[in-house]
């Protein structure tokens, strides 16, 4: 992503904006990064995108060791 906005002479943020279609980047501005984005051969990863957000999809889960139950007697 540094590397593209580099190239389209912008910040990572706006790169960022763009790949997330955020709607309020300029047309002739997204453009550029999308252009940039071309250049250089990039396609966002979306298994990163995963890591860099925390989101898994698999929730938190919780795992304890069964109790031992006391023999009688």
């Amino acid at each position: 992503m540094h590397d593209v906005a580099r190239a389209a002479g912008v910040s990572q943020r706006t790169v960022s904006n763009v790949v997330n279609n955020y709607e309020y980047v300029r047309p002739q501005t997204r453009q550029r990064v999308l252009d940039a984005m071309a250049e250089l051969g990039y396609v966002p990863n979306a298994a990163a995108r995963t890591l860099r957000s925390a989101r898994t999809g698999l929730g938190r889960w919780s795992f304890r060791a069964p109790r031992r139950r006391r023999a009688a007697g």
